[in-house]
């Protein structure tokens, strides 16, 4: 069902519970200034959405959310590095596997506020995020 929607940084998954306890994932649009502002969406809705195209022009390094497969080994990227990224409490590190049968390690962004949520990220992007966490900063 994700595939079915087009890119947009303003909508969630969330997870609902009816009255006899059975789990239900529903997509929420988060733009205010959106027809269906804070109601759950079909991908029908967002196609026709023009808001949603305004936001993704207004952020032209938007790429849409990463599948990281699952069973990858995932970890929190926090440390300090030596290859350009700053430390974020909500960035992951991916170790995915190659085709020559070596591992490749993938920066994804795990911040829902942020633009390349989801997405794979370089040390330019996380540079200029204005919602990166750093908790060893206080910030």
């Amino acid at each position: 069902m994700d595939a079915d929607f087009p890119p947009c940084v303003r909508r969630q998954k969330l997870t609902t519970f009816s009255q006899d306890g059975t789990k239900a994932k529903v997509w929420r649009c988060m733009e205010g200034t959106a027809e269906k502002a804070n109601q759950d969406v079909i991908p029908a809705d967002c196609i026709q959405c023009a808001v949603r195209l305004a936001v993704l022009k207004s952020n032209e390094d938007y790429r849409p959310p990463f599948p990281v497969p699952k069973g990858l080994a995932k970890r929190p990227d926090t440390e300090p590095r030596a290859d350009g990224f700053i430390p974020c409490d909500l960035r992951l590190v991916a170790v995915a596997p190659t085709c020559c049968g070596g591992t490749k390690e993938l920066r994804i962004c795990d911040n829902d506020e942020a633009h390349h949520y989801k997405g794979e990220v370089t040390p330019v992007i996380c540079s200029q995020c204005p919602v990166r966490r750093d908790a060893s900063k206080g910030a």
